[in-house]
């Protein structure tokens, strides 16, 4: 994509080079990064092409003069699922070694320094280009979640050096100037309404002549005012799987007979396609952009939308597992996918342990409203949207799977995003769409550099949507040919299968099963706002029956296998990041029935009768013993003593402050023995558990490790500071049971085990 030329800027003059920006990601974040990286580059007037990894080969990479790369580090220290294509064309064998010579190359890799392996893809990948010859201009950045202001304390200062780098490496031509931030450039998504000449109306075409002749005949059968039930519908689905009249077996040995095959009076090739309204029942309604009768209640439309590689599935259930008096909502979804015997083994979307799926959330049609209103699109909203630069071919945004013959409203349903928290380049985009000084001058001081903790108050810090911005900026009118550029694409959210695929089998039909646990997004902010997330939101009114569409997605899974299954397994989960153990516990009690190392599990949750995930399922699995730990239960005497005796040895072997015989503050990174007792004590936690039961997890790796097999160690839960400290604690741990003399040799013996982690 060009840059915008100006009235001063011929395009001889200006192609002096071309910059190449691609990205990895997995929740957007690095997108972002580099579409403002592409912003900056196309106001400096240079010719750039923006793109995920995975669709540029290495031919394409040695045309531009300069590549910028962006990534975030997923799973075990792995590339992003759109970049891991890539990344493997990196790999290959047969590259010689300065194949790459010609490139010159500069990264900005986004990581939590919680994990062990922080910012992997992105060190990884600089490794490979400049082993491959590739020339490193610019200084890689680092960006960290758990900086004081997140990744923007490394990336702000790194994107002015950046630009300053790319005004030097890119010359402008004398008299002509950068293009100003706050210039208006052409729309990269330019949409418009389909406008139809009702002048010439056509007249009706012998279908539609005919229903207009039998319309009160046809009524009694109509789809829309007498809907079938749902057991008649299952009954339909049930005649149809089973295929009573051998239709399947008919087609597939003769199509011509089948063409000819008339049943009831009806050609059973077209028999899902007959229509039992007329046209005009099948009209879109102009409030909710959906088939008239659904979306009544106010819910988002049940429409499946085209998005490949998904699967279709139906919600058989959403229970809530946790008592109405918790704090928090957990449900447990069961999704139902139907297998036919036709269907190969990819189709058949079976799944292990550390596995995910995708859930795609909607809106809701008050929202939708609200904002076409404030965007003054009320006239526009309801005709069909085309693009209006190649009309014939709409192009839409990466990742945005609009319906067919979509009107605005229903792109705003089904694709947009505006209930996310807006990002620097959302605010700087709203400053060129107003004409309230006043405005543009709040939003300059917001998207500044110097003004990054003012950024983060006003957004981050208390959930603030992009619907309440608008809200904020009355001003702000954003036509609707620069709207698919301006608001971020709904993502997918990905879940943890709770449930392994080889004992997920409905007895009766044969259709996979899917369980994933998933707790709802729900809060009040610093201002006391309640804040429900999009798809939480989306989660808690999807009633059962509803038809779905998911994305399955491999992940990095734990060690599996009939051999693996004999290796002992010290899991520790909190919340619900039970639901990747389950699904591995399954699997190894599927391959191994009979195991002759023992599986501990430490798990940490609030109270034993809230929130004490599948309790009821633990004392069935052989060999398994569960450590629970409750952070919100009274702490009972024996544990009290425990924690007593090793606060004793914090203060006699670190040599802690105490002051008034209470120990001072002291941090989980700070101390080299029981490192996180301090902001703990009085709770009972998961690497409370671990230092007390040392000597059984130090007796079930020397077991396992005298039989040839090593342990299988697992971190799942919440992504703050629970990883570090469950890391020390297995430190500890191993100290303490003396299989290694100190933390830094249990350290090193951990990294020769491995741990399988997977927080959010």
């Amino acid at each position: 994509m060009d840059a915008a030329e100006g009235a001063n800027s011929p395009e001889k003059e200006l192609n002096h080079g071309s910059l190449l920006v691609l990205y990895g990601t997995e929740t957007g974040h690095s997108q972002e990064i580099a579409e403002e990286i592409s912003d900056c580059a196309e106001r400096l007037r240079i010719p750039i092409c923006l793109e995920q990894m995975n669709d540029v080969s290495l031919n394409v990479l040695l045309q531009s003069s300069l590549a910028v790369f962006v990534t975030s580090t997923t799973g075990q220290g792995d590339m992003p699922n759109n970049a891991t294509a890539f990344w493997k064309s990196l790999l290959r064998k047969k590259l010689p070694p300065k194949c790459l010579e010609q490139l010159h190359f500069t990264i900005f890799g986004l990581g939590d320094s919680s994990y062990p392996k922080f910012n992997w893809a992105a060190r990884k990948l600089q490794k490979r280009l400049l082993q491959l010859g590739a020339i490193e201009v610019y200084p890689a950045g680092e960006g960290d979640e758990k900086h004081d202001n997140g990744i923007d304390s490394i990336y702000l200062p790194w994107l002015q050096g950046l630009k300053t780098h790319l005004s030097k490496q890119f010359p402008l031509p004398s008299g002509i100037s950068p293009l100003p931030d706050d210039e208006l450039l052409p729309p990269k998504y330019p949409i418009g309404i389909a406008k139809m000449d009702l002048a010439q109306e056509q007249p009706l075409c012998a279908d539609d002549a005919r229903w207009v002749a039998n319309l009160e005949k046809h009524a009694a059968s109509s789809h829309i005012h007498h809907p079938k039930s749902t057991k008649q519908e299952d009954d339909d689905r049930d005649l149809r799987r089973n295929d009573i009249y051998g239709l399947g077996q008919l087609a597939r040995s003769d199509m011509d007979a089948f063409e000819r095959l008339t049943i009831d009076g009806r050609k059973q090739l077209d028999a899902d396609n007959v229509l039992k309204d007329p046209p005009s029942s099948y009209d879109l309604n102009p409030l909710t952009g959906d088939v008239e009768g659904d979306g009544d209640d106010g819910l988002p439309p049940n429409h499946l939308l085209p998005i490949p590689g998904t699967y279709e599935v139906r919600l058989l259930s959403n229970d809530r597992v946790t008592p109405s008096t918790h704090w928090q909502d957990v449900r447990l979804l069961t999704l139902e996918k139907y297998v036919s015997e036709d269907e190969d083994e990819n189709e058949r979307a079976e799944f292990y342990a550390g596995d995910t799926i995708t859930l795609f959330p909607k809106n809701f049609p008050a929202d939708v409203e609200k904002i076409i209103q404030l965007m003054d699109w009320e006239e526009v909203a309801d005709s069909p949207v085309l693009r209006m630069d190649s009309p014939e071919e709409p192009l839409w945004p990466r990742d945005m799977y609009p319906l067919q013959g979509s009107s605005l409203r229903q792109i705003l349903l089904n694709n947009l995003d505006f209930n996310a928290i807006p990002s620097r380049t959302f605010l700087k985009q709203l400053r060129r769409h107003t004409n309230d000084e006043r405005e543009k001058e709040r939003l300059m001081e917001l998207t500044q550099e110097a003004n990054t903790q003012e950024f983060y108050d006003y957004t981050s810090r208390p959930r603030r949507t992009i619907l309440e911005v608008l809200e904020d900026f009355p001003g702000v009118k954003v036509p609707m040919s620069y709207a698919l550029e301006t608001f971020p694409v709904i993502r997918g959210r990905e879940f943890s299968i709770a449930n392994c695929s080889h004992t997920a089998r409905d007895e009766g039909s044969g259709n996979i099963l899917i369980e994933v646990l998933v707790a709802l997004v729900e809060y009040k902010t610093i201002i006391r706002k309640p804040r429900q997330g999009l798809c939480s939101r989306y989660i808690k009114t999807l009633k059962a029956g509803t038809p779905l569409v998911i994305g399955f997605n491999r992940g990095h899974p734990p060690a599996s296998g009939l051999t693996a299954s004999k290796r002992p397994l010290i899991a520790i989960a909190t919340g619900t990041g039970i639901a990747p153990i389950r699904s591995l516990i399954q699997q190894r009690g599927f391959e191994n029935s009979r195991p002759n190392l023992m599986t501990m599990l430490f798990y940490g949750c609030r109270n034993k009768d809230a929130d004490f995930h599948f309790k009821d399922e633990w004392s069935e699995v052989p060999r398994l013993r569960v450590i629970p730990a409750f952070s919100r239960d009274p702490v009972g005497k024996d544990e009290v003593e425990f924690q007593e005796r090793f606060a004793q040895q914090t203060k006699s072997m670190v040599g802690v402050t105490v002051t008034n015989g209470v120990p001072e503050p002291v941090g989980p990174l700070k101390t080299p023995w029981i490192r996180s007792y301090d902001y703990d004590r009085g709770k009972m936690y998961v690497q409370h558990q671990i230092r007390r039961h040392a000597s059984d997890i130090c007796q079930l790796i020397k077991a396992g490790l005298g039989a040839g097999y090593p342990p299988i160690i697992m971190i799942c839960g919440n992504a703050g500071r629970m990883p570090v400290s469950v890391r020390l604690a297995l430190e500890d741990a191993l100290v303490i049971g003396g299989l290694a003399p100190n933390s830094e040799e249990a350290k090193k013996q951990l990294q020769v085990m491995g741990i399988w982690m997977e927080t959010w």
